[in-house]
């Protein structure tokens, strides 16, 4: 490992924004590859400059080719920083910015892509940082995306305080470059008239069954047969507080389908939560809320109480065994799905020590138990392509999803986490991506959706791509359903970097406009008009519950609530 002086000044916990190129120490993960030359074409007339050469790369693992520099003091949450440099590429490689915790589990703070161009630029990447203990967080220069060349310059960060407004990034490139364009957007509304709407035929006639028509009809629709859900955390769940009331609120305003945060894991509570998560699962029956269950087997020892941590063989598998059979059985008629196996590709301990065949096993298991239930394969990096950077991650879920079905797993859904990152993914090949899962004839929930930059802000820009990844998402033929990972910044695990439709105040971002417009106003049938001579009233409408209301002067209106299916709808009212 190479050790190269680089300088970095603290004024008390002030990050002085300076060069940082002469004095102190970064590493370099790989022996040679990175050496300080004479930069005299810096356009900010920096005299040095670092040259990084990176021979291997591994898009997947961008880290195994990473400069580090650790932080020495303690750092405040809730600061604003800016990650600054100048970088060129006469190989037009992607280099990563990174600010995170220098130990497990690595949470960020700043996480960011940029794809490099041959002319020298300065990159200035702003973000909010979390706490860190003196010594406790490292900035990275990931470098292992391509085979190429990078040259870095006048590196500095950028300590702006508490303030509330973020400061300015300076080519921050959410797409990395890539071609964007809305040529798709047509196909995707023709697909989601064909795809999410029924014909509704109104016939009204008299008691002696007569067409009555220039009667009134108003068709308003009650919910949606799509499911538009989020995850659920058990804390404001049950918080007897003003904040508690307003989750409850919203979550029954906003979705019609949910899935437990954690109180469902295996893990949760070191194992005892069980009980926690029979009274989320009493209050969604209560609130008329369908729930997922998350998830029973998360195959890392990380992800399984203490018990079961130093199990191995058989003694392992028995555990597995029981735990997917009794949270099964325990959850019956409470749970539409079950995310049977969660990421297997990254987590594979419990395969290694327990058998290959707990994979499979666990969804006959769970079959065995509940014959009717959903049983899913949950995994991440599916549409969240990355420009490149996440396809062996993809192509081995594929191969994951393929070996289930050939082993006899009884798989009826797959789900695509979707928690996208920069460089964001342009929609067509999202399309493509769900193209791609869509090969094994199973349908497809996005479960975990959202959508940050890696901590810069730019909430428009956010809010512009959950309208289309939504827009997207609704009219693709083989997806059922679209969930958030959370809607508050209060409950939410990128609440750092901004991910939620609310702040956490409960101020509303752009992403919360957009939702409400698509899922209440775009996609929601709204209609009235007169039946024709024949007693007749037909509109397209969106598939879900819909009230139905005829008016006759002189009469009392009449209600009638049906539910619209892919089937053509037929309701025939007698005045």
């Amino acid at each position: 490992m190479r050790r190269l002086a680089i300088a970095i000044t603290f004024l008390g916990t002030l990050l002085q924004a300076q060069s940082i190129i002469e004095g102190g120490t970064w590493t370099y993960s790989r022996a040679g590859g990175m050496q300080t030359l004479a930069a005299a074409d810096v356009p900010d007339g920096t005299p040095t400059m670092l040259r990084v050469v990176t021979t291997v790369a591994t898009p997947s693992t961008p880290w195994d080719s990473q400069m580090s520099r650790v932080l020495p003091p303690a750092i405040a949450s809730g600061r604003w920083f800016r990650f600054r440099l100048w970088a060129r590429s006469e190989t037009r490689s992607r280099i990563g910015l990174i600010h995170e915790l220098n130990s497990s589990p690595f949470s960020k703070s700043l996480s960011s892509m940029i794809a490099l161009t041959p002319e020298w630029k300065e990159y200035a990447i702003a973000y909010q940082t979390a706490a860190y203990a003196a010594s406790g967080s490292a900035l990275r220069i990931q470098a292992g995306f391509t085979v190429g060349t990078i040259e870095l310059a006048n590196i500095r960060l950028e300590d702006f305080g508490p303030q509330a407004e973020p400061p300015q990034s300076i080519n921050l490139d959410i797409f990395g470059g890539q071609e964007v364009n809305s040529d798709w957007r047509e196909a995707a509304q023709a697909r989601i008239r064909e795809h999410r709407m029924s014909d509704l035929q109104i016939a009204v006639v008299d008691a002696e069954d007569k067409p009555i028509p220039g009667a009134k009809v108003q068709v308003e629709q009650l919910s949606h047969a799509f499911r538009f859900g989020t995850a659920v955390a058990d804390g404001p769940l049950f918080a007897n507080t003003a904040d508690g009331e307003r989750y409850r609120l919203e979550l029954k305003r906003l979705f019609n389908y949910v899935v437990t945060e954690n109180a469902l894991k295996w893990g949760f509570n070191n194992g005892s939560g069980y009980p926690v998560a029979d009274r989320m699962l009493r209050w969604f029956e209560d609130n008329g809320l369908p729930a997922r269950g998350h998830v029973l087997v998360w195959p890392n020892y990380e992800h399984l109480p203490t018990s079961v941590r130093n199990l191995r063989g058989e003694d392992l598998r028995r555990a597995v065994e029981f735990h997917v059979r009794d949270y099964v059985d325990k959850t019956r008629g409470r749970v539409v799905a079950w995310d049977v196996v969660n990421e297997a590709f990254t987590n594979t301990e419990v395969l290694r020590d327990g058998g290959r065949d707990l994979l499979w096993k666990s969804f006959q298991w769970a079959r065995e138990v509940n014959p009717d239930i959903d049983l899913v394969y949950n995994d991440y990096n599916i549409s969240n392509v990355r420009a490149g950077a996440n396809d062996t991650h993809r192509n081995a879920v594929l191969a994951i999803i393929r070996e289930l079905l050939d082993n006899g797993a009884p798989v009826t859904a797959l789900g695509d986490q979707a928690h996208m990152g920069v460089p964001l993914t342009p929609i067509p090949r999202v399309l493509e991506a769900w193209d791609e899962l869509s090969q094994f004839g199973l349908p497809i929930e996005i479960t975990e959706f959202d959508v940050t930059f890696g901590g810069p802000r730019d909430e428009e820009a956010q809010a512009r791509y959950l309208d289309d990844y939504l827009t997207a998402a609704f009219s693709h033929p083989n997806i059922r359903s679209f969930l958030m990972w959370g809607f508050w910044d209060g409950a939410h695990w990128l609440a750092n970097q901004g991910a939620g439709l609310f702040r956490r105040d409960w101020t509303s971002r752009p992403m919360l406009d957009t939702y409400e417009r698509l899922v209440f106003r775009d996609w929601w049938t709204r209609a009235e008009g007169v039946t024709d001579d024949d007693g007749a009233y037909q509109i397209r409408a969106f598939r879900g519950k819909h009230r139905v209301t005829i008016s006759i002067e002189g009469q009392e209106p009449k209600s009638y609530d049906l539910d619209l299916t892919a089937e053509p709808g037929l309701l025939r009212i007698q005045m």
